[in-house]
């Protein structure tokens, strides 16, 4: 398996992942391809994709540099739409990524990663409770301000 950052290359297999993390998400090819984009030269935008022994984007994950003007004006970084190929979940894909994740936030020198979840994704949340994100540690909020 190899991560490394995403590229027009595979943009094609990341659509079919997003479409895996969301069952209703109806989001187009061309609509996702306009934000990359739009974000491909943001340093503070971290795309990672990792890639199974034939080169197949088997899951993916967005880093956001967020700054902060607590804590000794330190960073840390929301990690948002972690999903791993659903023929590939329980093979230690999911693991290596959010390893890959904590290695680069320590080299960076942020603070902490921060993630949220649907609160229906259970299985998810497991996952996160076994490599160390700490249950009842916080209360997460959305809410959305535009119809769809």
């Amino acid at each position: 398996m190899k991560i490394h950052e995403i590229t027009p290359k595979d943009y094609t297999d990341l659509h079919r992942l997003y479409c895996q993390l969301e069952d209703d998400w109806t989001s187009d090819i061309q609509d996702m391809i306009r934000v990359l984009e739009e974000v491909k030269d943001d340093p503070h935008y971290h795309l990672v994709g990792i890639f199974d022994d034939a080169d197949k984007l088997v899951g993916t994950i967005t880093l956001s540099k967020c700054l902060d003007l607590t804590a000794k004006a330190r960073f840390y970084y929301s990690l948002e739409n972690l999903v791993i190929d659903e023929d590939y979940r329980q093979q230690g894909y999911g693991q290596a990524l959010m390893q890959y994740v904590e290695d680069y936030v320590r080299r960076h020198n942020g603070r902490y990663v921060n993630l949220t979840s649907s609160i229906h994704r259970t299985d998810a949340h497991e996952f996160y409770y076994r490599i160390g994100f700490p249950r009842n540690y916080t209360v997460g909020f959305k809410k959305n301000v535009v119809d769809d």
